[in-house]
């Protein structure tokens, strides 16, 4: 039994330690109820707390208008609103690994009690040991006692009471032997439903991974058209097209500027001969991208 012993043990060691893993990676620590989510699981998803972080921030934003403030709350309500997938495949993930399992059995009960069965096993074989060697003894000394009928006659009736004892012994221990085999056996067969179990988890993995790209690959064109239409978009730089679609313009804001600005200094002395200051430039320039309105900027 001792190939069988050794693979049921290198069994367990990979089983127990496969099983922790994984529950680490994904950070569950502990088996809870089965089936549907519950709201106290959600909000324990760390896609809740995140999500519910970047609306806090959100919120933080006053000024209008604001790109930023609109994604924060799109992808603030997008991560709550995967908290329950992940909370399921949590449930699915302590499923396939948790009670009524064949790799939970395997952990907590079967190989706790083969070593039960184990210990019990090598107690009838010391006590077998005992028991044979007292007999073995009692001969000796009952057939070295031929000489003596009295003498003999005592050693011989401990020696048949030590043989009934050994015969008792005997069958006890090939019991437990029976039992502690058939415990093994009973392992190894096992092994391959903890490797399903390893499998089913993983399976679990990537339908959670599908559900999450489904949603992900839906939400992000959304994410992207508030950004595409957002005002808080820079002027230079970017498409002309879509500066006039966002701003809902005919012309340019740079060139309405400029016609503004030229409009009463047309007779201004080396208006087009003298270059403005850089600073002034790229200020003007700034406040543009910035979206300050035209009227501010011709003071």
């Amino acid at each position: 039994l001792k190939d069988i012993l050794d693979e049921v043990i290198s069994v367990k060691n990979v089983s127990m330690s496969s099983r922790a893993s994984i529950l680490e990676m994904l950070q569950i620590k502990t088996t809870s109820n089965n089936g549907a989510a519950s709201e106290t699981q959600k909000k324990e998803s760390i896609y809740w707390k995140t999500g519910e972080n970047l609306l806090s921030n959100e919120k933080e934003l006053k000024h209008k208008s604001s790109p930023l403030k609109d994604i924060l709350l799109g992808m603030g309500n997008f991560l709550q609103s995967l908290a329950e997938e992940h909370a399921q495949f949590e449930n699915n993930v302590q499923s396939n690994l948790g009670p009524e399992t064949a790799i939970h059995d395997l952990v907590t009960k079967e190989y706790p009690n083969m070593q039960k069965e184990e210990e019990f096993l090598r107690k009838k074989q010391k006590e077998y040991e005992n028991v044979e060697s007292r007999y073995n003894k009692e001969k000796q000394k009952r057939e070295l006692a031929s000489d003596d009928s009295v003498f003999e006659e005592q050693h011989l009736t401990k020696e048949v009471r030590l043989k009934d004892e050994l015969e008792s012994v005997t069958r006890e221990t090939k019991a437990a032997e029976d039992k502690f085999a058939t415990t093994l056996y009973c392992i190894q067969a096992k092994e391959k439903e903890t490797a399903i179990n390893l499998l089913e988890s993983l399976k679990s993995l990537h339908s959670y991974f599908k559900q999450v790209s489904t949603k992900v690959n839906e939400k992000i064109p959304k994410l992207e058209a508030i950004l595409n239409n957002s005002k808080k978009s820079k002027t230079f730089g970017e498409d002309l097209e879509n500066h006039l679609r966002v701003h809902n313009l005919k012309i340019a804001m740079p060139l309405q500027i400029g016609i503004e600005g030229l409009k009463s200094k047309l007779k201004e002395e080396g208006l087009f001969r003298v270059s403005p200051s850089m600073p002034a430039l790229k200020k003007l320039k700034a406040s543009i991208d910035a979206g300050v309105s035209k009227t501010a900027i011709l003071k």
